[in-house]
């Protein structure tokens, strides 16, 4: 009968040595065999600079609106962000886009998405915001008076989709486009 131990054994010579022989074979096998895991070079930098080219930060805002003040919301908000595009638009603050939500669990909710030039830029903006003219904060209270909920996000693009951009207003006509909006969770090393 021919066990592993036995034919370490058998032989006289040294069983570290043919241990060792073993593995060695073992090992330079692997190296020709397609299915062997093959060294995978570790990433240099975090996984979401690696994914997206871009400086550009962009914030998503949630706004739950009490479902009788819908138009009221809408209308403040419109001359809220006129004056937000006035006094920051020169500095690189883009208003990528607002949508009310038709279809989803909550059908009484607005999504807005700014874009800033980078995080210093998104930063500094939020400083200014405390502090902002009386106008600016008077939108925001009255806003306020509508919300239920109010949730933001920050987040990047992915570098292979490049940097969305709003949609031209035709002149004198409100568009009515329909948007599907996703969210990924990235694990790192998955893509």
């Amino acid at each position: 009968m021919y066990s592993p131990s036995r034919f370490l054994c058998t032989d006289g010579g040294s069983l570290l040595k043919k241990i060792n022989f073993l593995f060695n074979l073992n090992s330079r096998c692997l190296s020709f065999n397609p299915f062997a895991p093959k060294n995978i070079e570790q990433p240099k930098d975090s996984h979401s600079k690696l994914l997206t080219e871009s400086e550009h930060v962009f914030e998503v805002q949630h706004h739950t609106v009490k479902p009788r003040h819908m138009t009221d919301y809408e209308n403040v908000y419109n001359d809220y962000i006129s004056e937000i595009i006035q006094k920051y638009n020169v500095q690189g603050l883009i208003h990528t886009g607002s949508w009310r939500v038709h279809i989803g669990n909550v059908q009484n909710q607005f999504v807005h998405i700014w874009m800033f030039k980078n995080f210093s830029q998104f930063d500094e903006f939020g400083s200014d915001f405390r502090t902002d003219d009386d106008k600016v904060i008077k939108y925001r209270e009255k806003m306020n008076d509508y919300l239920v909920q109010r949730a933001n996000q920050v987040c990047l693009s992915f570098s292979y989709w490049g940097i969305p951009q709003p949609r031209p207003l035709e002149s004198g006509s409100r568009q009515n486009n329909i948007y599907e909006m996703r969210s990924y969770w990235l694990k790192p090393g998955t893509l």
